[in-house]
């Protein structure tokens, strides 16, 4: 809730798609669990773009309009764009270019009723708009490009209404038929007295209420999906207290903990519960301190107790383990973490230790039945089938140490991902692979795939088999170099015979676990005479070209079942025309040859965007010069030499005309000012004689975000804003160290805190940071570090958004050289967008030492 006054500069959310869809196209479906939309795709005739609709699992439309692309997952809207409630109501009907609102919305409450609204640049300027998002009907309100009022329909019954001024939140308010229940004021965009309320995502109702006076939590209540308390915390004299509840209202743990004068908790009693984020109502974790030291974690599954690790002065010390609740293994560790005693258990393997030496491995079924056992005093294997019959025996050559699964003679087996069937038999003789089975399950009976034959550990024959069992192919090699081969369709009918040493004959490749062919190949002593290439259709199991190729003849290029280029062959060679590659996981790229040799331009199209990136010219097979695009607009023409970027390169401006010249030298910048945009920012580079002496960047209104300015030698100066173009850091750097102050600001441009580096070396102070860390669920996590360093120590704490210590470590910095790379916090420069800040890659690590070797990541 602290940002909540982002919401002011929503974007338009539905046409982004989720996790959770699934692509359909002309009724054949791919099928993806849980999904709970799909979408349908319509060429439009004599043009480049699609129709498109999506539509929610039970075939209700939810948007409608005109995509550049048919790639699901990046989607280019333009023109109308029609967006539907999950009950397929019409929300709002406006004009979109390249995934932006610009002009003109229309909105419509579910009983019909209309409202229009402008957007500038997919913001929200004037009037009223009405959106669909994480299941609530919301409706925002703007006059003259700032943003006043949003209302949350939370049911029919109930709502928030959230109050802006100058775009940054004020108030919030919930009603009841009306009625206004409870109330809550904003300072400078955070929580400041009242009460305010979280909304779930996962089912309709409010999962937090908070109670907040002068900035400070007083209480707060979390609900289970029935409306029943899960977490309450309460805070009396400074000292904080979080109560738990199960389903059943009953009391399950308490922890209570004191706050600083930064309201950090520096003191913890009791355990802490943590839930599921896949199924907020199962316990994940519980974690039990005494006197602020932790003592035990306890791990649960469909709220059962997995197992509890056991801490001595916050040093690993025993895992015990639970079925049922019930304790039935434990294991005991040294202070390395390493185990010495006792079994430790896996999902699908448990491992028994004794004097820290491995004495038993057990593997288990998906159903937990015996698999294998591995008895370390025998050096044996012993494998059961899922009756508990055994049906396999053998000994390693050595000791046991590790689960390799090495041995003298005989077959050793691995089950397939799932832990459902043996996937791969292995046969040794003499510590060598002599052969290997592959299998798969159909109709639940196990059928063999490919067959492997090995001389001295080397592969001489390899049999593929379809899923009938007739045999597909028959292989020979020389270790991994295919010598010959036979090929057959499901018949037992020969398609194909290849000598692969003369190169001739026909080559064929099938798709993995299927009977249909990939590659076709036709060769004539070392000459190609045909070469085709097949896909399986993203929606179906329908087989369609790729490349279709025969000697002397045309060369045809698909894409989406349709040729995108053609070209004329001889001797087996492309001489004369385009050619098409789909192979580059980012770019689809079409060549032009003439008389054998690359001819004229060479076009690099975005897999995301379908936009031109590249156009290279070539002239006799020579790279002359490359041109940059950005949007399909062309802003960088450079040449070419010897395949060197070299000389007077020009940039263009939006309209087309020339902006400015650079110089290039062996592949360099030179001279010269480079300006484009990405992730909708504005990049400046400034370079002269070679060394860059400016990096820029700026969002779409020319706010400046980042700087970046070299200084003498090594030093570099940064300085980055705040989206609103209020100073946030700023810092000097020698080479990859932080050397000299770094002071940090907020939001107001204030000066919060300010550090000293001595070459990338920490001084004495504390370092405090928060960052919102996205999840694989899709929503944020809050992490809020303290960093407390002197001459030689520093200790690291990591707090929860609830200001809950979740880690806590010391170490003692270990210096060689200052000067060297030995210790070091290395800057990098953000990649910055207008309301989230993103790391390009994270900081190197700072290496310190506690008893051994210890690296630690610093993140600021």
């Amino acid at each position: 809730m602290k940002h909540l006054y982002l919401l002011a500069l929503f974007t338009f959310s539905t046409v982004k798609s989720q996790n959770d869809t699934i692509w359909i196209n002309n009724h054949e479906i791919s099928v993806k669990e849980k999904a709970t939309h799909y979408f349908t795709f319509e060429k439009i005739q004599n043009k480049n773009l699609y129709k498109i609709g999506k539509y929610t699992k039970d075939h209700i439309a939810v948007l409608k309009g005109t995509t550049f692309n048919n790639d699901y997952q990046h989607l280019v809207y333009t023109d109308k764009l029609y967006s539907y409630s999950e009950k397929g109501i019409l929300l709002n009907a406006g004009n979109i270019t390249n995934n932006k609102y610009n002009g003109e919305m229309v909105s419509y409450t579910p009983s019909g009723e209309s409202f229009v609204s402008e957007f500038r640049d997919d913001l929200l300027y004037e009037g009223t708009y009405i959106f669909e998002q994480n299941n609530y009907l919301k409706t925002g309100h703007a006059e003259g490009g700032k943003y006043i009022k949003q209302v949350i329909q939370i049911n029919d019954s109930e709502k928030i209404v959230l109050e802006f001024k100058d775009n940054i939140i004020i108030s919030q308010k919930y009603f009841i038929q009306d009625k206004l229940i409870n109330s809550g004021e904003y300072k400078n965009g955070i929580h400041y007295n009242g009460y305010f309320n979280d909304l779930s995502n996962e089912f309709k109702g409010i999962n937090i209420t908070s109670l907040y006076k002068d900035a400070v939590l007083m209480e707060q209540k979390t609900f289970y999906n029935n409306g029943k308390i899960k977490v309450q915390t309460l805070l009396e004299n400074k000292l904080y207290t979080n109560i738990y509840y199960n389903l059943k209202s009953e009391e399950i743990s308490k922890v209570t903990y004191k706050l600083d004068e930064d309201n950090l908790p520096t003191y913890f009693d009791g355990t802490q519960c943590n839930f599921s984020e896949s199924d907020n109502e199962k316990l994940k974790t519980a974690y039990t301190y005494k006197k602020g030291k932790l003592t035990h974690i306890t791990y649960y599954e469909d709220n059962e107790i997995l197992f509890i690790m056991h801490l001595s002065d916050e040093v690993l010390d025993t895992i015990a383990y639970y079925k049922n609740n019930t304790l039935f293994s434990s294991v005991t560790f040294d202070k390395e973490g390493y185990p010495i005693d006792g079994t430790v258990v896996d999902r699908f393997e448990e491992i028994t230790y004794n004097n820290k030496k491995i004495i038993r491995i057990d593997e288990f079924y998906s159903d937990k039945k015996l698999f294998c056992t591995y008895d370390n005093a025998t050096y044996k294997y012993t494998y059961y089938d899922q009756q508990g019959n055994i049906f396999e025996e053998h000994k390693t050559i050595s000791e046991k140490t590790t689960f390799d699964k090495k041995i003298a003679n005989g077959t050793i087996y691995i089950l397939d991902e799932n832990k459902q069937y043996i996937k791969t038999e292995e046969t040794y003789k003499n510590g060598k692979l002599e052969k290997r089975y592959e299998f798969s399950f159909i109709n639940d009976e196990r059928v063999l795939l490919n067959e492997f034959l090995y001389k001295e550990g080397q592969l001489v024959r390899k049999r593929q088999y379809f899923p009938n069992s007739a045999i597909q192919s028959f292989e020979t090699f020389s270790g991994q170099n295919l010598l010959a081969g036979i090929y057959y369709d499901e018949n037992g009918n020969q398609i194909g015979k290849y000598d692969a040493l003369k190169r001739n004959g026909t080559y064929i490749k099938y798709f993995p676990e299927n009977t249909d062919i990939h590659i076709k190949v036709k060769w004539l002593n070392k000459m190609l005479l045909e070469y085709h290439e097949y896909e399986h259709s993203p929606y179906s199991k329908a087989l369609r070209p790729k490349i279709e190729m025969k000697l002397n003849s045309k060369a045809a290029f698909y894409f989406n079942n349709e040729i995108v280029a053609e070209a004329e062959l001889e001797n087996g060679k492309i001489k004369n025309g385009k050619i098409f590659h789909n192979q580059d996981p980012n770019y689809y790229i079409y060549n032009n040859y003439e008389d054998y040799l690359k001819e004229g331009e060479e076009l690099f199209y975005s897999k995301f965007t379908n936009e031109l990136v590249y156009r290279n010219f070539y002239h006799k097979g020579i790279l002359e010069f490359r041109e940059l695009y950005k949007n399909n607009q062309l802003f960088l023409s450079i040449p070419v030499v010897n395949d060197v970027f070299s000389g007077n390169a020009t940039m263009y401006d939006k309209n087309g005309d020339v902006k400015s010249m650079i110089d290039f030298k062996e592949g360099m910048v030179y001279n010269g000012t480079i300006e484009y945009t990405e992730n909708n920012l504005n990049v400046k580079e400034v370079y002269k004689n070679g060394n860059i002496k400016l990096v820029e960047i700026t969002n779409s209104k020319g706010i400046t975000l980042l700087k970046k300015i070299p200084e003498n030698g090594p030093v570099q100066k940064y300085e980055i804003y705040h989206p609103n173009g209020q100073p946030y850091y700023s810092f000097t750097s020698y080479g990859q160290l932080f050397h000299g102050k770094l002071l940090q600001y907020n939001s107001f441009g204030v000066l919060e805190q300010e550090h000293r580096f001595e070459y990338g070396v920490p001084k004495k102070g504390i370092i405090k940071t928060s960052l919102w860390v996205p999840n694989e669920y899709g929503t944020s996590t809050f992490i809020l570090s303290t960093h407390t360093f002197n001459k030689d120590h520093v200790m690291v704490e990591n707090y929860s958004q609830n200001q809950i210590l979740f880690n806590k470590k010391e170490y003692n910095i270990a210096l060689s050289d200052q000067r060297r790379n030995y210790a070091k916090v290395v800057p990098r420069i953000y990649t910055i967008y207008p309301l989230v800040y993103k790391y390009i890659d994270s900081y190197e690590p700072l290496l310190l030492k506690k008893s051994t070797n210890t690296e630690l990541i610093l993140n600021f």
